[in-house]
C-alpha cells in the first residue's frame, strides 16, 4: 500500500484499500461471532478481585496537547 501510494498509484491503491478493508471486515465479523457464544466473557467478569475490594490508586497526570 505504501509503495503504490508513493508512486501516486490511484487505482492500486484503490485495489489495496478494498482488499484492507475486506479483511478487516472478515476479522470484525470473526471477532463479533466469538463474543456473541455463551460465556464468552465469562473469564473477563471474574477476573476482578476474589473478595470483591477494589484496589483504587489515586495518581496524578498531565495532558500534553
Amino acid at each position: 500500500m505504501k509503495t503504490a501510494f508513493e508512486a501516486k498509484n490511484a487505482d492500486d491503491v484503490k485495489a489495496k484499500t478494498e482488499a484492507l478493508d475486506a479483511a478487516w471486515m472478515a476479522a470484525s465479523e470473526e471477532l463479533y461471532a466469538a463474543g456473541q457464544q455463551p460465556g464468552a466473557d465469562a473469564g473477563a467478569q471474574n477476573q476482578g478481585n476474589a473478595n470483591g475490594a477494589e484496589d483504587v490508586q489515586d495518581a496524578d497526570f498531565e495532558e500534553v496537547k
